[in-house]
């Protein structure tokens, strides 16, 4: 429990994680004493550093996922114009260099378009088009609250598809289950 709920709370479990596997590693200490991270600031700063890396990391896996979009959707060029503007992109880069929860959310909420825009496109089927849709959308709402905005996209390019007029319930069923 982080006690500090101005965010949802997944991004911090995933720092957990990412500090566990430091230790592991033997890259910190992790002690429950603050005085221990005030006499030895070589291990908070370390701390601070596995979390950087891990913004880097989603910053990383977006500008590849944009790549990959622009290919799903037979334009390799629209794709590879796309990584290249976010990568060079001041905001993007400053974002992936600190430690916050922004770049991880847009990674999920960008995951969540490119997944609807392969199924509104024709080349996905089967019932596992809900699930990556809304489960990307929940994971990246679980990460920060703004990103249910994109609901508003996906449910527009679900009623343009017609899933939502012949299929209310059961698209209200999986979304909630996406959501759980």
């Amino acid at each position: 429990n982080p006690n500090w709920f101005h965010y949802p709370g997944l991004h911090f479990y995933e720092l957990g994680a990412v500090f566990v596997l430091g230790k592991a590693l033997g890259m910190i200490q992790l002690v429950a004493d603050e005085q221990f991270y005030i006499q030895n600031s070589e291990q908070g700063a370390m701390l601070y550093r596995l979390g950087r890396q891990l913004s880097w990391f989603y910053g990383l896996l977006t500008i590849a996922l944009l790549g990959l979009w622009g290919w799903l959707l037979g334009r390799p060029w629209a794709g590879l114009w796309g990584a290249a503007f976010l990568a060079a992109l001041p905001l993007h880069m400053v974002h992936s260099d600190y430690l916050t929860v922004d770049v991880e959310s847009a990674f999920w909420a960008t995951l969540a378009l490119v997944l609807l825009s392969v199924y509104c496109c024709g080349s996905a089927s089967g019932g596992w088009r809900y699930w990556g849709i809304f489960g990307a959308l929940g994971v990246a709402t679980a990460v920060k609250y703004p990103a249910l905005l994109i609901m508003i996209a996906v449910l527009f390019g679900l009623w343009r598809k017609g899933e939502l007029r012949h299929l209310w319930w059961p698209f209200t069923r999986r979304l909630l289950l996406g959501y759980a």
